[in-house]
């Protein structure tokens, strides 16, 4: 899982990890040559989850964490469960304490949004309370029917819920043909044969329980203490590619599609993304201890993999990345889809420039994505533009894996601090998290982290699920700049995932696309945002996913746009205040 290097920790000295230090510090001061002019500036967020009615705190096992699953956490899914307009917010739960049968299950919460950016506890009535060790979960309209659909991944069988529309769910996962048993740590929805109706790929990982670690052996030695042993430990499981039919059910046609596992590919991320530009789907996996992998859609749903042709594979010094967290953004604003992937500890957070042709560059050094990252544990990553200046930022959600770093000193501890990085423009950063606010630098063993405008004030808002510890919400104070938001809609009114907005203002051009699937195990609101600097008069281009292509010049500033699918005539249904006013 995001253990990649906890195989690698066995046979690496702290001698080595200093070197690579060293080397890294170098390698910042060679690219201080290319730091940026301009300052920009700095967003401050608070952490208001208590004050805005959430209390969840996740419960992952034992303190000790014996098993590998029991530290992997979990997720967070931003939804709007009820098509008020108001996004409402869905934590994944872990387990009880495997030698602890008899205690309480943890079950999965969802909050409500009131409708004023506070939130009540709706679990119950909404039917998706899940007991016991879930990771991931997906909303999206599968049946066409204008709500979303909730589908839920398990260290066990899955889970497919259907809303009635009101935000209330029925388990429809015997009928559907989707409850995987295995070790699912992510899924994604997306249409890969251009039918009109959203298909499902679910991501795998490895086949552990507490019974199958346990005839293993249980620890290895860390430095001189006891820690579960990692993924290469086990056996990787296959991800699934399943194909909606139209009627309430999918085929599992993962190897006819040619998505196939490989060696060790302890899947941990997913994303439906369009990455050459051709008008499809094509899908990066992000796998634990093995290469990633970057499957290349023909147009018709079958696909191709090409990660290592693309210089998607592995970073150019030749690693297999930890992959916990992946961001997705145009980070540079050139119009096309870059990658931010999280590493492991003696790993650096990367970014992977797209230069058109599916050839991508790894600009870690060069861009300073990955400044102060070498010690921390990324696991959730996001990309968001929090300043509201145009260019897309990147926060990140950290905490180790092992509970006994607080006893090695060369490790920074279990519980990190957040990290903010602003860019300054064309993909170069600044690690802010200092200056973000006194909150930002709580530290918590950080897992799944979603984006989101919660309280429709027109800036981005942050969610984390943290291990074993109650769920932080940085709420965004700072407000600079002009800013416009995108609620991208299918004719029935569900989120339309997979269409993508062009803005250009000023003479420069930024992407976006709605994905269904985000950072780590996550989901962030279908609600696109788009900072605008000093522009007020921004021209959009939409291209859903059907083909039709609709340009609004000028789109309006400072407000949201909801935007419709339409077989005729324009696609706004309606221009809202910020406030929701």
């Amino acid at each position: 899982m995001y253990l990649a290097n906890q195989m690698k920790m066995n046979h690496r000295t702290y001698t080595l990890f200093f070197t690579i230090t060293i080397l890294w510090k170098i390698g910042c001061i060679v690219a201080d040559s290319q730091e940026p002019a301009n300052s920009p500036i700095v967003p401050l967020f608070k952490e208001t989850a208590i004050f805005h009615g959430i209390d969840f705190v996740e419960t992952s096992g034992s303190r000790e964490k014996r098993y590998l699953f029991e530290s992997k956490g979990a997720g967070v899914a931003v939804a709007d469960v009820n098509g008020d307009g108001w996004d409402d917010i869905y934590f994944l739960n872990g387990g009880p304490d495997p030698a602890r049968p008899n205690d309480p299950v943890p079950i999965n919460c969802l909050y409500r949004n009131n409708g004023n950016g506070t939130f009540h506890d709706d679990t119950h009535r909404s039917g998706l309370g899940v007991p016991g060790y879930s990771t991931a979960a997906a909303f999206a309209d599968y049946d066409n029917d204008g709500d979303v659909d909730c589908y839920v991944c398990n260290h066990g069988p899955n889970q497919l819920f259907q809303n009635d529309g009101t935000g209330a769910f029925t388990d429809v996962t015997s009928q559907s043909g989707t409850g995987d048993p295995r070790m699912s740590t992510a899924s994604a929805f997306g249409d890969v044969d251009g039918d009109g109706d959203l298909d499902l790929f679910v991501c795998n990982y490895a086949h552990i329980t507490a019974a199958i670690a346990d005839r293993k052996g249980t620890w290895f030695n860390f430095s001189g203490h006891n820690a579960f042993l990692g993924p290469l430990s086990y056996d990787a499981e296959a991800d699934v590619l399943y194909i909606n039919n139209g009627n309430g059910t999918f085929s599992d046609e993962t190897t006819s599609r040619g998505i196939t596992p490989i060696a060790e590919g302890c899947g941990l991320g997913a994303l439906f993304t369009d990455l050459d530009d051709d008008g499809d789907l094509d899908l990066f996996v992000g796998n634990d201890a093995a290469a990633d992998c970057l499957y290349i859609n023909d147009g018709t749903g079958y696909f191709e993999e090409s990660a290592l042709l693309a210089g998607l594979g592995l970073t150019d010094s030749g690693i297999a990345l930890a992959s916990m967290g992946i961001a997705a953004a145009d980070f540079d604003c050139d119009n096309d889809i870059d990658l931010f992937v999280a590493g492991f500890e003696g790993e650096y957070n990367s970014l992977f420039q797209n230069n058109g042709e599916m050839n991508f560059a790894d600009v870690t050094t060069l861009s300073h994505c990955g400044e102060n990252s070498l010690l921390l544990v990324t696991f959730g990553a996001v990309a968001a533009d929090f300043n509201n200046d145009f260019w897309p930022d990147i926060f990140t959600a950290n905490g180790h894996v092992y509970p006994i770093v607080d006893l090695v000193p060369q490790c920074q501890g279990y519980a990190l601090p957040s990290q903010l990085l602003l860019n300054h423009g064309k993909a170069l950063f600044t690690d802010v998290s200092d200056k973000a606010g006194p909150d930002f630098t709580q530290k918590a063993v950080s897992r799944g982290a979603a984006v989101l405008d919660f309280d429709r004030d027109g800036d981005v808002d942050i969610i984390v699920n943290n291990l074993d510890g109650p769920a932080q919400l940085f709420e965004n104070q700072s407000t600079p700049g002009n800013r416009l938001q995108i609620a991208l809609q299918t004719e029935t009114g569900a989120p339309a995932f997979g269409a993508r907005v062009e803005l250009t203002a000023e003479g420069r051009t930024q992407r976006q696309e709605l994905h269904s699937s985000a950072s780590f195990l996550s989901q962030n609101s279908a609600v696109l945002h788009f900072g605008l600097g000093n522009a007020s008069h921004p021209q959009i281009t939409v291209h859903w996913p059907d083909g039709k292509i609709e340009v609004f010049n000028p789109a309006p500033a400072n407000c949201r746009m909801i935007l419709r699918r339409q077989k005729s005539g324009s696609s706004i249904v309606a221009q809202e205040a910020f406030g929701g006013s």
